[in-house]
């Protein structure tokens, strides 16, 4: 799982890659080259989504043209862009982002479909945007939309984004992700993946399925853990949201899909793997200024971290927390209530942490399930009209 950020959530560090999306690109390099490539980097207008039918061919031939370092694809505003495979960084200081931008209001922020097949088997093509090539240093998305255009059920595959890997210096900002294909199947399935990245200002949305986790900093190789640089700030975490109201005294109801994030923001190994490395520990990441709403198990959660700073993150009104023990959890560790913030704090070292963290076991989290019959513990506030 190479880096892994954006179920939808921000988060840097460089994981396991699980970049193992489906579906080849397969552009005709010299006609790409003649008719798009050259005049996507020479003329001011935004990119063309027409003819649709070669759409993802056309936007990865300019990325990896000769010549394209620092080649900023401008997608166009208010325009929808269904792509049938991954988008794919190719060279050092790159930028995807929206033409206007920044100036004009995030309701005009362009939307990228993933839109291509699922097979028989359950993989698919599940990422929107890679950045994890050798040489995507100091790559940017910016100011774009992320529909994950998840189905009736999910598909094994990457993250709506991955980035990270070999790289630096990276940045996620002002981007609103949501509704994975990927979600439960896999255990590195969240919707942002990432290492040495700054992950500002994005909204990670999914109040209509499980998810796994919001924006992780878990992976411990390839890089031994080295999140130096990794900054995860003001960033909304949005979990489940009810569909209709049982409690009006509390404003909390019912979601017939169990729909809640595991866990918002994951920090460590041990979050999500248990004792997989053992004591091996990430570090050097700051996470600092996020806010949560909806439905989560625990909306942070660290164990086996050094040297990470973690500070201002807070809880909205309109949250809750839910989960019980399921069949994949330990028998013999204790795996902690749901919870705002968790941490077992011998295997924190080193590190600031915000005060409100509880002191629990904090291996495998993602182990729990919704509650069989406590679904109605969602927040019923709807999140559709909201902008970020």
């Amino acid at each position: 799982m190479c880096g892994r950020l954006l179920g939808t959530l921000l988060l840097g560090t460089v994981s396991i890659v699980l970049s193992d999306y489906i579906g080849a690109l397969a552009a005709s390099v010299p006609y790409f080259y003649a008719q798009y490539s050259n005049r996507a980097r020479q003329a001011p207008s935004c990119f063309p989504v027409d003819p649709q039918d070669t759409l993802a061919d056309r936007i990865n031939a300019a990325l990896s043209a000769p010549g394209a370092t620092g080649f900023s694809l401008k997608l166009c505003p208010d325009t929808n862009y269904p792509i049938s495979a991954p988008i794919k960084f190719a060279f050092p200081n790159q930028e995807i982002t929206t033409q206007g931008f920044p100036g004009l209001d995030l309701s005009h922020r362009a939307t990228i479909t993933v839109n291509g097949p699922i097979n028989a088997d359950g993989t698919g093509h599940t990422t929107a945007v890679d950045g994890t090539c050798g040489t995507c240093i100091s790559v940017a998305l910016r100011y774009v939309q992320i529909q994950g255009n998840r189905g009736s059920g999910p598909v094994i595959g990457g993250a709506n984004i991955e980035f990270g890997g070999n790289n630096q210096n990276q940045v996620i900002e002002w981007v609103h992700s949501e509704k994975p294909r990927t979600t439960t199947l896999d255990p590195a399935a969240p919707t942002i993946n990432l290492a040495g990245i700054l992950a500002a200002h994005i909204l990670l949305n999914d109040s209509q399925a499980m998810l796994l986790g919001g924006i992780n900093l878990v992976d411990y190789a390839p890089w031994d853990g080295d999140y130096t640089g990794v900054v995860v700030e003001n960033n909304q975490i949005l979990g489940g949201f009810a569909t209709s109201v049982t409690d009006p005294a509390t404003d909390q109801g019912k979601n017939p899909e169990g729909a809640f994030i595991k866990i918002g923001i994951a920090m460590g190994p041990r979050t999500w793997f248990g004792d997989k490395f053992g004591m091996s520990l990430n570090r050097g990441a700051v996470v600092r200024n996020n806010t949560f709403q909806g439905a989560f198990g625990y909306a942070m959660a660290a164990a086996t971290v050094s040297n990470f700073t973690v500070y201002g993150n807070t809880i909205d009104e309109d949250v809750s927390f839910i989960g019980s023990v399921g069949p994949n959890c330990s028998t013999t560790d204790a795996t902690p209530e749901p919870a705002p913030f968790v941490f077992n704090s011998s295997q924190v070292l080193d590190s600031s942490m915000q005060q409100a963290f509880l002191d629990r076991d904090a291996d495998a989290l993602t182990c729990i399930l919704p509650d069989n019959d406590n679904n109605n513990n969602n927040s019923a506030v709807r999140d559709s009209d909201r902008i970020y």
